[in-house]
């Protein structure tokens, strides 16, 4: 099975992996985790999150090549 990483990523700024690789069957798997863990990131912001702001998750294979995104802007 392959792995997958998850880059968190504030307004553009790396924050940095959440950690270390996941080994799961497919793409479809990593795109649900990372969907997932989006959520709880949310989530764990509570208050933080305001208009204007930017959250993106990357989705990433084995090598940190960037095959998906997940990005959540608050706006007005």
């Amino acid at each position: 099975m392959p792995f997958y990483y998850f880059q968190v990523q504030v307004a553009g700024a790396n924050e940095g992996p959440i950690e270390g690789p996941l080994e799961l069957s497919d793409i479809g798997e990593a795109w649900k985790e990372g969907v997932r863990t989006c959520g709880d990131l949310l989530h764990e912001f509570g208050d933080r999150f305001e208009p204007g702001s930017e959250l993106s998750l990357l989705v990433q294979d084995e090598r940190r090549k960037t095959l998906r995104a997940i990005i959540v802007k608050g706006s007005d």
